[in-house]
């Protein structure tokens, strides 16, 4: 922040104006003795010097705007002033240009996010993911989001932040719901036919983390866990004719498993049953597939009871009766959660969860029933890499999927040993 006045030549520096605690980061040019301030947009955000939670800060804000204010010095050195005589109220104009053309901050991502992004996408399944990846990136950023600040180095920063959290699924699926957003908004601001850059591909060449199969798989139940699961019965201790959130999340894990990997919002939304087949689009990526995301799943014998048991029948359109307690898929896998740690305590699985029942179907099938991987992809709903286009050629098969979850059905419960335990777990309906 110290002034750079070299022989009457314009100096270039940074500072902190107004209110402390919402300071704003400008730049100022000074020329002899005579100085012009400009906003760049970077601002404290209500976060102090020894503030937590603003990713680093002081320190990173101060990080920030030197680098934004060496990039602006490169800048003023490429106008060549000991030839052009531009004056300093001229040079302020233009230094904010330079700033609004993208490069620094001036372009706020998370408004256009808000107001651009998030209405066009209010169908979209995944966006409470989206706006909890940008309240998070804000949070790292110590305040507004401006496009000039994001660079690799920062989304570096921010995945590993996340990380050290100790939420390694979230720096994944966090970076690409950010690199996501980044580009549309690239594509929205930028017009291509005039040359008029407003946001730069600084994020050129990055991509985010993957999950690494080590995570994933630190959630699949080994099969004798399923089985003593499977085993389990009810406590009966609901009320007004409903089971006890424990009894619910302990059916629900068990249909999960039987069908293919069902998510509790497909569970809850269901509305097409087949005989004993089970039609559904996956609510998480029916938005943003060519097929929606369409599945068929024959009920396999180990679960046709507890299918039966849940079934609707009412006028409500829906396959099963979940409906009728839970308003929201939100609502419904917050209360799966929450018995499934009682399950867990039980089985002596800690931290157990109903996505586990979805890669503990997946696991043991390649693992242990011996199915090869593209069909478990499939079994998924999952399109393989670099196969979209072709899978749109392709009538979709669902009999070689099918046969597949059977023969892990089979695998995992032996000689019907699910019979005992595929009846009703306690005497009387509700």
């Amino acid at each position: 922040m110290v002034l750079d006045v070299c022989a009457g030549s314009p100096g270039l520096g940074w500072g902190l104006r107004g209110e402390e605690g919402r300071r704003c980061v400008c730049l100022y040019l000074c020329v002899g003795g005579e100085v012009r301030w400009v906003e760049t947009g970077l601002r404290e955000a209500g976060c102090g010097e020894a503030a937590a939670g603003c990713g680093g800060g002081a320190g990173a804000l101060a990080a920030r705007a030197e680098a934004l204010a060496a990039d602006a010095r490169v800048w003023l050195s490429g106008l060549h002033l000991e030839y052009v005589g531009w004056g300093l109220d001229e040079l302020a104009a233009m230094l904010g240009e330079w700033l609004a053309r993208g490069r620094g901050p001036r372009v706020s991502l998370t408004r256009w996010f808000e107001g651009v992004w998030v209405p066009g996408h209010e169908g979209l399944s995944g966006l409470r993911n989206y706006r909890s990846a940008m309240e998070r990136l804000r949070e790292y950023m110590g305040g507004e989001v401006w496009c000039g600040e994001l660079s690799v180095e920062v989304m570096e920063g921010f995945v590993g932040w996340l990380a050290r959290e100790g939420r390694r699924r979230a720096a994944s699926m966090y970076g690409w719901a950010v690199l996501r957003v980044f580009n549309d908004a690239r594509l929205w601001l930028n017009d291509a036919r005039s040359g008029v850059v407003a946001v730069p591909d600084v994020l050129a060449g990055w991509r985010p983390p993957r999950q690494g199969p080590s995570a994933a798989g630190s959630r699949a139940l080994d099969v004798e866990t399923v089985r003593r699961l499977w085993g389990l019965r009810w406590r009966g201790d609901g009320r007004g004719g409903w089971p006890g959130r424990r009894d619910l999340a302990l059916d629900c894990f068990r249909l999960s498993f039987a069908l293919m990997g069902m998510g509790s919002a497909d569970l809850l939304e269901a509305r097409v049953m087949r005989g004993r087949t089970l039609v559904y689009n996956r609510a998480k990526t029916r938005d943003r597939r060519w097929d929606a995301a369409r599945v068929e799943v024959e009920v396999p014998a180990c679960a046709a009871g507890i299918v039966e048991r849940w079934l609707d029948g009412g006028s409500g359109g829906r396959v099963f009766r979940f409906w009728r307690r839970y308003a929201s898929a939100a609502s419904f896998n917050r209360a799966l959660n929450l018995g499934l740690k009682e399950v867990g305590e039980e089985l002596g699985v800690e931290g157990l969860t109903f996505y586990a029942a979805r890669h503990s179907m997946a696991s043991l099938a390649v693992n242990g029933a011996g199915v090869d991987r593209w069909t478990v992809g499939a079994m998924l709903s999952h399109v393989a890499p670099g196969l979209a286009v072709t899978e749109r050629y392709i009538a979709r098969d669902w009999g070689p999927m099918n046969r597949a979850n059977r023969r892990l059905m089979e695998w995992c419960f032996p000689m019907g040993r699910w019979l005992e335990w595929a009846r009703r777990p306690v005497a009387g309906d509700f």
